[in-house]
């Protein structure tokens, strides 16, 4: 067996030995697909947003995220246990705006946030496994 042979034979067996595939350090994740409303209401056609799934406890998964997109979501690799979903939901109000009104600042487009304030701070929710029709209301 040539040198370049055991070499290519040791990489391959280090890497099987290591795992492959996405990157979870291990610990158990699900897939959550669903709907978000906000009052029993659909999201504004205009309206852009995403969630962070944050596990609360160390020990837990890497943290993810995904888009939301005409009020349906669809997340891999979300934390099973203990979660804060965090939603971030805004749209353009059509205005202009300046970093505190500064004086030769650039303007940029205002945003409205249409995540309602007592759910700012996220969503508790337990994670146990897959689940195709997790819907929230905020």
């Amino acid at each position: 067996m040539g040198q370049f042979s055991f070499y290519f034979l040791t990489v391959v067996f280090v890497t099987c030995l290591t795992g492959c595939g996405a990157s979870t350090g291990g610990k158990p994740t699900a897939h959550l697909a669903g709907s978000v409303t906000i009052g029993g209401e659909p999201l504004p056609s205009d309206a852009e947003g995403h969630i962070q799934f944050m596990p609360d406890t160390g020990g837990s998964a890497a943290p993810t995220s995904t888009r939301i997109v005409d009020g349906k979501f669809e997340a891999d690799a979300v934390p099973m246990g203990e979660v804060t979903a965090i939603f971030h939901i805004t749209r353009l109000t059509g205005r202009m705006v300046r970093e505190d009104n500064a004086p030769g600042a650039t303007p940029y487009p205002e945003r409205e946030d249409l995540v309602p304030k007592k759910h700012r701070s996220g969503v508790k929710l337990t994670i146990e496994g897959d689940n195709d029709a997790h819907n929230f209301d905020l």
